[in-house]
């Protein structure tokens, strides 16, 4: 045996053990169990934080694992093919020599490259991982050009498929077999007329307004805070610092409550991380996030990063299933009928929950009402500012008085509704 099998043998075991780490390596990242990555988190090690760092774009770290592994078995591939034609130099069938090259070199790549590495790394994911992490790291940039064109590659067939596999059903498609159906499914044919119509609202459509927001000061102390809890009747509220632009996360009222009996407890451990999303965002897809993220509140956002309101889950299913009432919501807090053709209102209602109430078409104030969803927003498009207390804007018949305000909102209001069209029946 010369010197150059010698060296082409020792190579072949070098690579084979490169492939059989790498391919560990695969098992072991996408292995790690919830516990694992705790226990890399709270450690706070710098081969933890980069473990951390491959595994934010798992698609880069395997397109990176299979592309080292494919240049290193195509390297072990041509160097043993080199070595056979000098080991299997005895055998004149050529056929013969293929297969048995094939047949080795597979049986080799197989066991040492990637059976038993993946039984390890399956039993021991976090030490490999924490093996691997440096050299996956190099290998990254290295790799990048070929593992960008497989991601890719990736992505288009996978969306072709995601295609096909689509529903053609339209909204419009739906709404037709939605009017087509029997007046004998009269309610669940309105909820799905309600969810089909919701589905293309935003969050801003949907969510409480900044200037209603019930928000904690960061500075206060904490009997300060169990009074506004208490105060307030909400199991979730924003915690912000200075003004409300500046949310610090959210306080979850249960995990208040080990701790009432406490004079000076630091509640600020007890915030929890917010959610933010744009004032654009289609509550279908809020929905989705809410689900995937375990959330029920997020805070909603204008284009140039002020807060805006909050939407809650709670506002999401009211506008499939209608208003949802707990223990703290009554009816008189929204409405109270004087009489057939006098009402108060909260300003802070819907205008088509108002329609619903008094029991008139929407179209009536479908120009008027511009942009805004609420009576107040409706009477501020209409006058351009804050009205007075008492002051009465008329609209297509329908009188409405504010009778509360402040400098800020308008918050209640009297509606006084048209006079009901007498027919000739009537008057005989």
């Amino acid at each position: 045996m010369d010197q150059s099998t010698i060296i082409g043998i020792i190579v072949v075991i070098f690579l084979l053990v490169c492939s059989g780490l790498v391919s560990a390596s695969e098992t072991g990242f996408f292995g790690l169990s919830a516990s694992d990555k705790e226990k890399i988190r709270k450690a706070k090690t710098a081969k933890g934080k980069l473990i951390a760092k491959l595994l934010s774009n798992p698609e880069k770290l395997l397109a990176t694992i299979l592309v080292a592994n494919n240049f290193i078995n195509i390297a072990i591939v041509i160097i043993t093919a080199f070595l056979s034609d000098r080991i299997f130099a005895h055998i004149d069938n050529t056929v013969l020599v293929i297969v048995l090259q094939t047949v080795v070199i597979t049986f080799i790549i197989l066991l040492f490259g990637e059976m038993i590495p993946k039984i390890l790394a399956a039993k021991y994911p976090l030490s490999i991982s924490k093996f691997m992490a440096y050299p996956l790291w190099i290998l990254e940039p290295l790799c990048f050009p070929f593992s960008i064109i497989l991601i890719k590659s990736t992505n288009a067939v996978k969306k072709r498929l995601q295609k096909k596999h689509t529903s053609e059903i339209s909204i419009e498609d739906l709404s037709q077999a939605i009017e087509l159906a029997s007046d004998d499914l009269k309610d669940d044919r309105e909820m799905l007329e309600d969810i089909v119509a919701s589905s293309s609202l935003d969050a801003r459509e949907v969510m409480t307004s900044r200037v209603d927001v019930f928000a904690i000061e960061y500075e206060a102390k904490f009997s300060k805070v169990i009074g506004d809890i208490v105060e307030s009747g909400f199991s979730r509220i924003p915690v912000y610092e200075d003004n409300l632009d500046n949310i610090k996360g959210i306080l979850y009222i249960k995990d208040v409550l080990a701790h009432v009996e406490e004079h000076d407890f630091d509640w600020h451990k007890l915030i929890r991380p917010h959610f933010i999303v744009p004032e654009t965002k289609k509550i279908n897809d809020l929905l989705t996030d809410f689900q995937s993220k375990k959330m029920h509140i997020a805070i909603v956002i204008d284009e140039y990063g002020g807060v805006s309101g909050i939407v809650t889950l709670e506002d999401i299913l009211e506008e499939f299933v209608g208003e949802i009432h707990d223990e703290f919501d009554t009816d008189e807090d929204m409405f109270k009928k004087i009489d057939d053709r006098h009402y108060k209102f909260d300003a802070k209602t819907s205008i088509v929950d108002f329609c619903k109430i008094v029991d008139v078409d929407y179209d009536l104030f479908q120009e008027i009402k511009g942009e805004s969803e609420t009576l107040a927003g409706m009477l501020l498009e209409i006058n351009q500012e804050i009205p007075a207390k008492d002051k009465t804007i008329s609209v297509n018949g329908f009188d409405f008085t504010v009778t509360a305000s402040n400098e800020r909102r308008i918050k209640k209001i009297k509606v006084k509704l048209p006079e009901p069209v007498k027919t000739e029946t009537d008057e005989k």
